[in-house]
């Protein structure tokens, strides 16, 4: 028996504990509303982050005023915020945390503002002071106000360029995102990129490869910044996912253990629909796209615009689309191939079959794709033109016009979305 004991001593050693987990602290708040809005983006990415197994995930919505003491817990920073300075304190203690040993992680938004010394007019521009002196070199790199900027949002392809360090290791050569993609950035001598896209400029950009994913020191401790992470649609991309939380582990323990693939929510059937979102620049609320997550049912696309919408493949794609940008229909495409999908009537919401805009059979929707219709039908986004059968199926065809009231409604759809999210 003592022998038992000892050999399932060994082995139970040999085999190890799981690893402690990674003690995250969010530091948000505030960011550069309508644009950014941390009160979606934190306890999305929180969820991420905590579904991995790998994260126990805390929150900071007022950060002036944080101590070593309140720091000295975490194991690794992100910063998620746009706003104030919080004094020098509370900027010291950050400062001192990071030289420690211990990881920062900042994404999307926070490379520019006051932090930088900048203030906001019509536009960012140099203000009085020269901000946060080492906040440049916490993040990696700083952005000339008159070269703050993207072009046009679009899909884009992001390369690993340095297939060798822990964060990129294993993955796939390169992977998409639907994000804006921020150029002119100036990165400080001691950045290492590990990603980067080309900068279309039929698109608006530069013509060249921009800096997309980058490390950098801080006195002993690492920090990692993504350029990615406009809205919820551009996080909920795997490619940024399998970034933002190797990122975070790295930064947090110098190694990375997690998976080479990242996603948010439950991995979708083989029989879930394909759902296309069609939006048009800033001119909705980033609440919208809490409607399609959280289903196994739905697997859904973003389009920023709908002339990448509405091609000769959409037909081929797509089950679903809904339109968001009600008032930018009539600007689609004129090649007739792309009106195999009938916009006469100007849905926001179709079905498809055969590239027609209505079902030619009765379509069994599931229990996430009704709560996704009810869920726009009751923000008053849509109203329905269909009937239900008592047999749960929904009568062909199925087609929603806009609502009425979609426009008065549109400031409270935003908070019906929130609150129903």
């Amino acid at each position: 028996m003592k022998r038992l004991l000892a050999l399932m001593t060994i082995c139970l050693a040999a085999g190890g504990a799981p690893p402690e987990r990674i003690r995250v602290l969010f530091l948000t708040g505030q960011t550069d509303l309508p644009y950014h809005d941390w009160r979606i983006s934190t306890p999305f990415l929180r969820g991420v982050l905590a579904g991995t197994g790998r994260f126990d995930v805390k929150v900071i919505e007022e950060v002036r005023g944080v101590t070593a003491a309140t720091l000295a817990g975490a194991d690794v920073l992100v910063l998620n915020y746009n706003g104030p300075r919080w004094g020098d304190a509370t900027e010291n203690a950050i400062e001192e945390f990071v030289k420690s040993g211990k990881g920062l992680v900042s994404f999307h938004g926070v490379t520019y503002g006051e932090f930088y010394g900048q203030v906001f007019g019509q536009r960012w521009t140099a203000g009085a002071t020269r901000g946060w002196l080492a906040y440049p070199r916490l993040v990696g790199a700083q952005w000339d106000p008159p070269k703050i900027g993207h072009g046009a949002r679009h899909v884009f392809t992001v390369k690993w360029v340095d297939r060798g360090h822990p964060i990129s290791a294993g993955l796939d050569e390169s992977f998409l995102a639907n994000d804006e993609l921020y150029h002119k950035l100036d990165l400080l001598p001691d950045t290492k990129v590990l990603a980067t896209a080309f900068s279309a400029p039929e698109t608006g950009g530069t013509g060249r490869d921009e800096p997309i994913v980058w490390t950098t020191a801080f006195g002993r401790g690492r920090s990692v910044h993504i350029t990615l992470g406009h809205d919820l649609s551009a996080m909920s991309q795997p490619g940024f996912l399998t970034a933002f939380a190797r990122g975070a582990e790295w930064a947090a323990t110098g190694a990375v253990t997690l998976p080479a693939r990242i996603t948010a929510g439950p991995a979708a059937r083989k029989d879930a629909v394909r759902l296309l979102v069609v939006t048009g620049g800033h001119s909705y609320p980033s609440a919208f796209y809490t409607l399609f997550e959280g289903y196994d049912d739905i697997v859904w696309t973003h389009a920023a615009s709908p002339k990448e919408a509405f091609t000769p493949k959409m037909k081929d794609n797509f089950e679903l689309s809904l339109c968001q940008s009600w008032e930018s229909l009539p600007d689609l495409p004129s090649d007739p191939k792309t009106k195999k999908v009938s916009w006469e009537r100007r849905p926001i919401f179709t079905t498809k079959t055969g590239g027609r805009s209505r079902t030619s059979n009765r379509k069994r929707f599931s229990s996430g794709q009704e709560a996704l219709v009810s869920a726009l039908i009751r923000c008053s986004l849509v109203s329905a033109s269909v009937t239900r059968s008592r047999t749960g199926e929904w009568d062909a065809p199925l087609a929603f016009r806009p609502s009425v009231k979609a426009s008065a409604a549109r400031s409270k759809a935003e908070d019906s979305i929130s609150a129903d999210s």
